[in-house]
């Protein structure tokens, strides 16, 4: 034996061969390592080339000899064509939707980050660590509030802008797409991989934009991903990412927290695993499954309560499902095509990809066959199926990576569905945003929450509302006081689908400058968030001291189902109004001015106050 020589036992046998670097995982050349140095270090080198020197021999055998090279077939040229067609796409993808966007963005994209505003203006750093701590599991806490929803809030404490909530967003999906890419051992030049099955998906570029974390669901999956297929014989790093991985469902959107799944799947499928690893996986896996179900919110009780219906309709659902998913309502349909296609020809780690998708399929399957609310064909929204995109696209990287013949065919489908999703992208920016007039829409593509009969959910932008915050931002700018009858009572900052005009504002100025510049009264300064909107009782002060009324602005938002008589909200939405209006009343006379009236009913009355005559 040399001295690039080692034994290693394995299976009973003694076997004289080179220890082999990790990078063999990539399919690169064999290289031998020197391990005959420092005594203190070998038996901990042995070990770990030796595990993964037999995952890398397992993954090479697996596939024939006659298919071992057929990705590497593809000329360098292409290949490099290829890269540079996802990543232009993508770029292009994203800098379209930014574009033609402008402005009219969702306002749930700012609830979590301004909540975070006022915890880090409002509370020492301990406090908001204890206060993140308590709510960890608090059912009525959703995720939209949790750490990564309340981090952007954090940054704009230090500088003013509503724009963290995209920019974080944008940056953790990219995180997420980086640990993938980590998970699978890419190399530098296979990451153009990722970005093309990015690039075939509108649901995941359009999601990456949009500040309400749907697609920071995918951020425990991905630690998830690594803790499993790059820990086989690291127990302890595996420990490290399986804790961090359940850390990061609890402050995602609910779909994280099936995150279980992966874990789970591990233990059993994932081969050449040692058992000490397979047992971390599966505590992980169950300490999540636990989890999830001991602190159920709203939404996972829907989901907990779905039950598989009868076999005979089984076939019809899956015709209508395969029409739903070919019809590209959800997303453009190539990357899944493509995922199914990869299902049936894995062959590194087949059972562990097989169960961890099909986990994914199976709740579709059952958020479309169980009937009752936000449940059935039509809730199957493009949020919906993020997760399950991501574990798709990870399949088909890894299936494409291990040379199949194949390999060709599904590289095809992602260059299709990369085409299929810019063109989509470009007609989309060349239309009207509300191309019905309305002014009243989804505004990006593949994020629409509708239901049945035209209902939808959330997410719908009223432009006369975003409008009217961009005015309140230029006057706040140009040193005028705002003073707002509009609160957390109004219709508009309803629970389900919250305009924002206030935490628009809020981010924008600063909590500081707010305080100074806006004058907003009311009972309730929580909603999901929490705003500093001023108590009833402080009217009288702010208006007593008031001496020149001239500096102010005043709004009134009315909407049409602030009248609605048996609406708690709205009674006491009426009541405060009557309230500020009489206060006002009592000082000053009200000069009315222009009032513009939108397509929805709701009306913005302007106004100033003067000082009585006499």
């Amino acid at each position: 034996m040399t001295a690039e020589q080692s034994t290693i036992r394995g299976g009973g046998k003694a076997a004289t061969q080179p220890l082999l670097s990790a990078s063999l995982l990539d399919g690169s050349s064999l290289r031998a390592v020197d391990t005959t140095g420092t005594s203190y270090r070998s038996m901990y080198v042995r070990r770990r080339l030796r595990a993964d020197h037999d995952i890398a021999v397992t993954s090479r055998q697996a596939v024939p000899r006659s298919e071992a090279s057929a990705f590497r077939q593809i000329s360098p040229v292409l290949r490099r064509a290829l890269a540079a067609f996802a990543w232009l796409n993508v770029a292009v993808s994203l800098v379209v939707r930014v574009v033609h966007r402008g402005p009219y963005v969702p306002g749930w994209d700012f609830v979590g980050a301004a909540h975070g505003l006022f915890l880090a203006s409002t509370r020492s750093p301990r406090a908001i660590v204890s206060y993140l701590l308590e709510h960890q599991f608090d059912t009525a806490f959703t995720w939209i509030l949790t750490a990564l929803s309340v981090l952007p809030g954090f940054l704009a404490a230090r500088w003013p802008s509503a724009h963290w909530p995209l920019v974080t967003v944008l940056l953790f999906s990219l995180l997420a797409f980086a640990l993938l890419g980590a998970a699978l051992r890419l190399e530098r030049t296979e990451w153009w991989l990722v970005t093309l099955g990015c690039a075939a998906s509108s649901a995941i570029l359009s999601n990456a934009l949009m500040g309400n974390c749907h697609i920071e669901a995918t951020l425990p999956f991905a630690i998830a991903l690594c803790a499993t297929l790059r820990c086989r014989a690291t127990p302890l790093a595996a420990t490290i990412l399986a804790a961090l991985a359940i850390e990061a469902a609890w402050h995602v959107h609910e779909l994280g927290r099936t995150v279980f799944a992966v874990f789970l799947a591990a233990a059993v499928c994932l081969p050449h695993a040692q058992w000490s690893a397979r047992a971390v996986w599966a505590a992980a896996g169950l300490l999540q499954l636990w989890l999830a179900l001991r602190f159920v919110d709203h939404n996972t009780a829907h989901l907990i309560a779905m039950r598989f219906p009868p076999p005979a309709t089984w076939a019809g659902y899956a015709r209508d499902i395969s029409v739903y998913f070919l019809s590209a309502t959800p997303d453009i349909p190539l990357l899944l095509v493509a995922a199914l296609l990869a299902l049936m020809l894995v062959r590194g780690d087949r059972w562990f990809w097989r169960a961890i998708v099909g986990f994914q399929m199976g709740l579709v399957w059952l958020l479309v066959t169980n009937p009752g609310v936000m449940r059935g064909l039509s809730c199957v929204w493009p949020r919906r199926i993020l997760v399950l995109e991501f574990l798709c696209l990870g399949l088909v990287v890894a299936v494409i990576r291990e040379r199949h013949r194949a390999a060709r065919v599904m590289l095809g489908l992602l260059v299709a569905g990369a085409v299929w999703q810019l063109a989509h992208t470009l007609r989309w920016a060349a239309r009207p945003l509300d191309p019905t007039g309305t002014r009243l829409a989804f505004t990006l593509p593949y994020t629409e929450t509708t239901m049945e009969r035209g209902a939808y959910l959330d997410s719908k932008v009223s432009f006369s509302l975003v409008d009217w915050s961009v005015e309140l931002r230029s006057r706040a700018e140009q040193g005028r006081r705002l003073l707002l009858v509009y609160n957390l009572s109004s219709f508009d900052e309803n629970n389900t689908d919250p305009a924002g005009v206030l935490e628009r504002l809020y981010l924008h100025l600063g909590h500081a400058r707010f305080l100074d510049t806006v004058f907003s009264f009311g009972a309730q300064q929580v909603r999901w968030n929490e705003l500093p909107i001023r108590p009833m009782n402080e009217l009288d002060g702010f208006l007593g001291s008031l001496t020149d009324p001239s500096i102010v602005d005043g709004y009134w938002l009315h909407h049409p189902n602030d009248e609605q008589p048996t609406w708690e909200s709205a009674t006491t939405h009426r009541q405060e109004v009557a309230t500020i209006f009489e206060k006002f009343g009592e000082r000053f006379q009200i000069v009315w001015g222009l009032a513009v009236k939108d397509l929805q009913g709701r009306t913005l009355h302007r106004f100033a106050l003067a000082p009585r005559s006499g």
